[in-house]
């Protein structure tokens, strides 16, 4: 299950929202969460949490493109964040973030949609240049 947020202004507290909904999901679901920050104008979860971005969002999109139907390899991309629960830091910049996900934002959802993890995008905030 794929679960985004999104801002139609900016993106005030969207990254928040999304690290709140995850780490509030009900344990009785028993599935592991993933937060994957896919803002266009650049991620702030390896900085502000001191994570890095290497490896994070590029490297999982590019494993994504090298491993058609196998698993989603979220450990070897993502940082464990506590019990079930992981963070997948993006780009630091906007320009490195659009050149990422451009042409491959298609095929990722598709990949994570049929993963039995439960994905939540911090897709940022909506502009009118995009």
């Amino acid at each position: 299950m794929i679960v985004t947020w999104v801002s139609v202004r900016g993106s005030p507290g969207v990254t928040s929202w999304a690290l709140l909904v995850a780490a509030a999901w009900p344990a009785a679901v028993d599935e592991e969460r993933v937060v994957v920050e896919a803002d266009l104008d650049g991620g702030v979860l390896g900085a502000r949490y001191g994570l890095g971005v290497d490896p994070g969002v590029v490297s999982l999109i590019a494993a994504l493109r090298r491993s058609e139907g196998l698993a989603v390899p979220v450990e070897d991309h993502g940082r464990r964040a506590g019990e079930g629960l992981w963070l997948v830091p993006g780009s630091e910049t906007g320009e490195q973030a659009r050149s990422v996900w451009a042409g491959t934002a298609a095929v990722v959802a598709d990949r994570l949609a049929a993963d039995s993890r439960l994905w939540i995008v911090d897709a940022g905030g909506c502009t009118a240049d995009r």
